[in-house]
């Protein structure tokens, strides 16, 4: 079983100012549960915000390196529900569809 959290780009940033993103990162931590965080969108949807690029970065690694929460990237929901079953067909040892 693992905990997954999908944010699209810019609710992400929206959570890291009213201080939702740190405090949910942490109970995952305290969780026997493996948790992972899919962070939908481009690149460029992080520019209709006002962090710069090195805020975004270092969020980024207090998430993965603090928290020890893998981000996977997606471009969107359908990109996300794809990676999700990939995962768990990994993690249960089943053969991915050819």
């Amino acid at each position: 079983m693992c905990w997954w959290k999908g944010k699209p780009s810019l609710d992400f940033c929206k959570s890291i100012k009213d201080g939702r993103l740190l405090h949910k990162a942490n109970k995952p931590v305290k969780s026997e549960v493996p948790a992972r965080l899919i962070l939908e969108g481009r690149n460029g949807d992080f520019k209709e915000t006002d962090f710069l690029p090195q805020t975004i970065h270092g969020i980024l690694l207090t998430i993965s390196l603090y928290f020890r929460i893998p981000i996977l990237r997606t471009r969107n929901t359908e990109e996300s529900a794809a990676v999700m079953l990939q995962c768990f067909k990994q993690r249960t040892n089943d053969k991915p569809d050819k």
